[in-house]
């Protein structure tokens, strides 16, 4: 077992809100350790498989840790270490969104409609990716969920 899965808590089934967990900022995967996460990002594509998602954060599998993917219909499969927003454009969209940790409730989120992220893939070199639209809220999603912020928090209002 590696250094970062012996800090995982639990792995396994997607975490419901309010679970504790969901609500934590995460840290950043040292650069050093980032060859030990292939299979977090393994269980996580199994996961959105599962589930038939769109993305998924490590926290939602009670990972603290700053990694996500997303899959939407006809887009990329991106899997980013310690994504970063670094830019937003075209103004914003009401996006009427889902989260597998709040199962069966939706809500409606103002959202950047291009954005730009950054990060690392699996094997530590650098990546970058664009989104629109779809694509470009179920990016911010993600990263929300890396911020301790929840779909629910959205519904509050």
């Amino acid at each position: 077992m590696s250094a970062v899965e012996a800090d995982i808590p639990k792995r396994g089934p997607i975490l419901e809100y309010p679970d504790p967990r969901l609500l934590m900022v995460c840290e950043p995967v040292p650069l050093e350790r980032v060859d030990e996460i292939g299979k977090l990002l393994d269980d996580m594509w199994a996961q959105l498989d599962m589930y038939m998602g769109y993305g998924l954060a490590a926290p939602q599998l009670g990972a603290p840790c700053r990694v996500i993917i997303v899959h939407v219909p006809g887009g990329c499969k991106i899997e980013l270490v310690n994504p970063e927003i670094v830019k937003v454009w075209g103004g914003k969209f009401l996006s009427d969104e889902g989260c597998l940790s709040w199962p069966g409730k939706r809500a409606r989120v103002m959202r950047h409609r291009q954005i730009k992220v950054k990060g690392i893939d699996r094997y530590g070199n650098p990546v970058a990716f664009g989104g629109k639209n779809l694509q470009a809220a179920c990016l911010q999603h993600e990263v929300d969920h890396l911020n301790g912020i929840n779909l629910a928090d959205y519904a509050k209002g």
